[in-house]
């Protein structure tokens, strides 16, 4: 399954076998980067592995268990972003949505779907984080920023050719939660009403020194 050299030391293990160990290594929490690239470099992070984890535990490290991990990952990615089209606009899109994603699935096939690959198990979170993004503008949920926030991280982690994308729509989802939170903040309280009672307030107290003192000369 390896190539070692004469020390033993691993030069190549294909994808399948390294995404397996890596999962096995974030099953125990000690997985703190992505895979090794071929360019000499880890890709970012691990948060497939920590997904990957729990199927790779519950079936002793079959590689079997990894395709159900993908498939755990789209099934819940996809779910997700029905909720949040729904959430936004409302049933009908949300039905629209349902459609667009059966016809997507359908030119994916079921072998796509389920292929344990670092830079196809992207892809549903792609959808998801681009659909939270477009969500916030009419929803500023907290929630749904936290969901786009991760959907982009888990892109960024994934793959270095996925780093700038997933980079890019975080920071993104950052921006348009704030944007989203200050065109929903209540306008400032009018203050004309309190400023009128002030000023008539300050008259009628100038008006009762300078008439008011001569009436008391009067009544003395």
């Amino acid at each position: 399954m390896c190539i070692r050299d004469s020390d033993g030391r691993i030069l190549y293990m294909p994808d399948l076998f390294e995404t397996l160990a890596a999962s096995a290594g974030a099953a125990h929490g000690s997985q703190f980067v992505g895979a090794w690239s071929r360019l000499g470099l880890y890709h970012p992070g691990p948060l497939w592995f920590y997904w990957a984890a729990p199927f790779s535990a519950l079936s002793a490290d079959q590689p079997a268990s990894l395709y159900f991990a993908a498939l755990a990952l789209v099934a819940v990615c996809s779910a997700a972003t029905l909720v949040v089209v729904f959430r936004a606009v409302g049933p009908t899109s949300a039905i629209l949505a349902a459609l667009a994603l059966m016809v997507a699935f359908h030119q994916l096939s079921f072998v796509g779907l389920a292929y344990p690959w670092n830079p196809t198990v992207t892809i549903m979170p792609v959808v998801l984080g681009l659909v939270s993004l477009a969500a916030l503008a009419t929803t500023g949920s907290t929630a749904i920023a936290f969901v786009g926030w991760l959907s982009a991280s888990f892109v960024a982690q994934s793959h270095l050719g996925s780093f700038p994308l997933g980079g890019a729509m975080m920071a993104a989802t950052v921006v348009a939660l704030v944007v989203a939170r200050r065109r929903r903040a209540p306008p400032p309280a009018k203050l004309g009403a309190p400023r009128w009672l002030a000023t008539v307030s300050c008259a009628s107290r100038i008006l009762d020194q300078g008439v008011g003192g001569q009436h008391h000369g009067d009544w003395s």
